[in-house]
């Protein structure tokens, strides 16, 4: 086999496997995943400038304005509300239809490629896949959404109070990537094998526990590179509103 999929893995081997792995089949994936997700993508990116080109607008006409400042922000919104609502509106479902997809996609990619031993399959496949796992990535969301997001916001309020005497900041740090970890664990335990929600929960759990500095510290550092790709990536439309703004 060119890669080797399940072994045991340290912090190191984590990244120097990830690297391999992306050398080997990085091309592929990528390519796959801007196919199947780029419409959606293109459409966030004119969301995020159409929004962002609203603010300056809002900003530099206060700036020009200061006496009618409020005034000019008010009628903006109220003649603009249903535009501005449906923008919003639609925002949030890409962004939860990407979020599927941008965990469902290496499951898949990943099943694929232990099914055929290298990447000899197509688009096609990798979208027969996501449809034929639908039905777990809407369920898994809804479970997530009213039983694991409420537990989220019990735990993080209490760390953030924690942050008046300084280790609720480190707490928050481990936390976050703890809790990442589990859903994330979970949702794999649940797209590939023929378990309950309740069940895929219990699991994730108990292999976030064998090997939980790992996998938090393994976590917590995508977390950091994804970020930073996506400030990138983010701050293209605001360059391009400021840009127009000033010709």
């Amino acid at each position: 086999m060119i890669f080797e999929l399940y072994k045991k893995r340290d912090l190191s081997a984590n990244f120097s496997d990830t690297t391999a792995f992306f050398k080997t089949f990085g091309k592929h994936y990528f390519k796959n995943y801007l196919v199947i997700n780029g419409i959606f993508l293109m459409i966030l990116v004119v969301l995020i400038y159409f929004f962002s080109k609203v603010y300056m607008e809002v900003i530099f006409s206060g700036i020009s304005n200061p006496q009618n400042n409020s005034n000019f922000i008010m009628d903006y919104f109220n003649n603009n509300m249903i535009l501005i609502a449906g923008g919003f509106v639609l925002a949030f479902l890409l962004i939860v239809i990407l979020s599927m997809l941008s965990v469902s996609f290496p499951v898949i990619y990943m099943k694929l490629v232990e099914k055929t031993n290298g990447n000899a399959f197509s688009t096609q496949e990798i979208i027969n896949g996501l449809k034929s796992n639908i039905g777990k990535m809407i369920v898994f969301f809804l479970g997530s959404l009213f039983i694991i997001t409420p537990l989220a916001i019990v735990v993080f309020v209490l760390l953030f109070l924690l942050c008046f005497i300084l280790i609720g900041i480190p707490l928050i740090i481990i936390v976050g990537s703890a809790f990442l970890s589990w859903i994330t664990l979970s949702y794999y335990e649940y797209s590939l094998k023929d378990v309950g929600y309740f069940t895929a929960l219990a699991n994730g759990f108990r292999l976030l526990k064998q090997k939980f500095w790992t996998t938090v510290g393994t976590t917590f550092l995508m977390m950091m590179l994804v970020q930073i790709i996506q400030g990138f990536i983010t701050m293209i439309p605001y360059a391009i509103s400021m840009i127009w703004m000033f010709t």
